[in-house]
């Protein structure tokens, strides 16, 4: 079978000329490694669809990218730069994106299974129905991520910061959240939480300052405390809210660590 000299460009979105290469049998894969080899510079490139399967793409400039559909299975894209990249509905399942920055990023409906997102920066990044089930995203900033329905079963989030994020409806069947930070994160309506490993947390830090407990800036005893909780007196929270049942679970738990400390040995 005669070889077949092929020329592949990569354009913008607007049709911007950003690279092109010829080679014998040239695959979309072979044309953005050798613009990676070349530092050109691929943000706002348009490679929705393409075949990436395995693609060593290690600190590669593509913010901005359309990598929509694309496959990105096995792709190793760590410490890459994905910030504002569109990657909805790409196969990035066992992918490598550790360290890599996705800050911002459409990943809506991507498959994420696997993938291994420790440290990876994935602020306000849309996840919305993503399945990253056995996803590594221990240590991943997903502040303010949308991750509704995202089906995050088995997943590792420990230490991840998902401040402000919006879990509602996510599966969240055995994910490891142990030592995450969930401050003003939106569980409700979050699906099998009550297998996840979840650690515990609420709006404002609670302590123990001698024979008081602190939680914000209210500082009261375990019997005033008591009583705020069996009363209807109400601070900044509202009491038919999922934070005010938090910041209750975390009183109980620092009552009982207390008493516990300074119960009289008979």
């Amino acid at each position: 079978m005669e070889n077949k000299t092929i020329n592949i460009q990569i354009k913008t979105l607007f049709g911007k000329l950003i690279f092109e290469y010829e080679s014998e049998n040239n695959s979309i894969k072979e044309t953005l490694l050798e613009a990676i080899k070349s530092g050109a510079n691929l943000s706002g490139a348009d490679l929705s669809g393409a075949n990436l399967s395995g693609a060593d793409l290690r600190r590669a400039d593509l913010s901005d990218a359309d990598l929509s559909d694309a496959d990105l299975r096995r792709a190793d894209l760590s410490d890459a730069n994905l910030s504002g990249a569109d990657l909805s509905g790409a196969n990035l399942s066992g992918a490598d994106l550790s360290g890599a920055d996705l800050s911002g990023a459409d990943l809506r409906r991507a498959d994420l299974s696997d993938a291994d997102l420790s440290d990876a920066d994935l602020r306000r990044a849309d996840l919305s129905d993503a399945n990253l089930s056995d996803a590594d995203l221990s240590d991943a900033n997903l502040s303010d991520a949308d991750l509704r329905r995202a089906d995050l079963s088995d997943a590792n989030l420990s230490d991840a910061n998902l401040s402000g994020a919006d879990l509602s409806g996510a599966n969240l069947s055995g994910a490891n959240l142990i030592g995450a930070n969930l401050s003003d994160a939106n569980l409700i309506g979050a699906e099998n939480i009550e297998t996840a490993y979840l650690p515990i947390f609420c709006k404002w830090t609670p302590s123990i300052i001698g024979n008081k407990i602190k939680i914000g800036c209210k500082e009261k005893t375990i019997e005033e405390w008591d009583y705020f909780f069996s009363s209807n007196e109400t601070f900044e929270t509202s009491r038919d809210t999922e934070q005010f049942k938090q910041i209750e679970a975390v009183y109980l738990a620092y009552k009982a660590y207390y008493l516990h400390l300074n119960k009289k040995q008979s």
